[in-house]
């Protein structure tokens, strides 16, 4: 992926996290990992690049993380042909990360509270085989 977006993106560094699962781990594992040596100011911002929909709950994981303020932020909204149905899907996971992320910063903790959160989904799809399978945590 990054190969392919090499034309577009010449003299800009790119780094590209492939470990994680999730949005929570993709942010930890990134600010642990290639974006390590990095400072990240309003005058040096980290750029985002994800859907529009999905930028606000990646802005909020990466001030919970990193403590970063909005400003040393910035989402690039990608086109995409999402579905309502999509946006009102990425609101409530939106809404029960907040609740369940509440008063932690430490990341070994938020992706603990991530894994109970998926194990809790994914035996609530086992009891009700109505809810559609989605990415609830992170």
């Amino acid at each position: 992926m990054l190969a392919a977006a090499r034309p577009f993106v010449d003299g800009i560094d790119c780094r590209v996290e492939t470990r994680s699962r999730s949005t929570l781990e993709n942010v930890v594992f990134s600010f642990n990992g290639p974006l390590r040596d990095f400072t990240f100011n309003r005058w040096n911002p980290i750029g985002i690049v994800s859907g529009r929909q999905h930028l606000e709950r990646i802005r909020y994981l990466i001030k919970k993380v990193t403590g970063l303020p909005n400003d040393a932020i910035v989402g690039i909204g990608a086109r995409e042909g999402g579905t309502w149905r999509d946006s009102a899907t990425e609101y409530v996971i939106r809404l029960i990360s907040r609740i369940v992320y509440a008063g932690v910063s430490d990341p070994r903790v938020l992706l603990r509270r991530e894994r109970i959160l998926v194990r809790l989904t994914r035996r609530a799809e086992r009891l009700f085989p109505v809810i559609q399978r989605s990415s609830v945590a992170g």
